[in-house]
């Protein structure tokens, strides 16, 4: 067993924040990271995006899966193809968002939009297209999930995928302190909607 099977096992309160956290039954507070991603690049195709590139989180966390099938939703739905050129993965940090926005760039036929699936990943793609002189959104279009304060600051300002994170927060401190005040109902798993910001880092491509 891991860490967390244990603690359920010796009965100590546990509540899953953002994702899911092992195959066992628990209390969580999550967020609809399909849909949030499938909207995000909705929103890119809607704009008149073809060609969308994602950097993203392994599969094998519940978040990062999640986001990534949701871009693959969005395009197929919108029969658009999938291009393994165009999917990056790994641990979702800065240095994995430069090299997926390294890769992208490099490519015979560029993406004209990247969708990026956490903030960290954004500031890797970011700092790498700015560094290297490529303009966003003329060159890339740009969607983050995760919206930070400091995205309506910077120029273009980027439109993000909003999760409501006080919300999350209160209500994962509630459940917690309902069992640990001897609440013994079944496990329950909280889902809340995210929200699209749409800024000025998603237009449309340049003809």
């Amino acid at each position: 067993d891991g860490p967390v099977e244990r603690l359920i096992k010796n009965g100590t309160p546990v509540v899953a924040f953002d994702r899911r956290l092992s195959d066992v039954v628990m209390d969580s507070v999550l967020v609809y990271n399909f849909l949030g991603a499938y909207r995000a690049v909705e929103h890119l195709i809607q704009q008149g995006h073809t060609r969308i590139a994602i950097a993203a989180a392994h599969p094998d966390r519940t978040t990062g899966r999640e986001r990534l099938d949701g871009y693959q939703a969005a395009l197929l739905d919108h029969h658009l193809p999938i291009v393994d050129q165009y999917l990056f993965t790994g641990i979702p940090n800065r240095m994995t968002g430069r090299a997926a926005a390294e890769r992208f760039a490099s490519l015979p036929e560029k993406p004209t939009a990247i969708f990026c699936a956490n903030n960290l990943l954004t500031e890797g793609v970011m700092g790498y297209l700015k560094e290297t002189g490529y303009i966003i959104p003329d060159e890339f279009a740009l969607v983050s999930f995760d919206d930070m304060e400091w995205y309506n600051m910077c120029s273009p300002t980027i439109t993000a995928v909003r999760q409501p994170v006080y919300e999350m927060g209160r209500l994962a401190a509630r459940m917690l302190f309902e069992r640990i005040n001897g609440d013994k109902s079944p496990a329950r798993e909280i889902v809340l909607k995210t929200e699209l910001i749409i800024r000025d880092s998603s237009l449309p491509p340049r003809s």
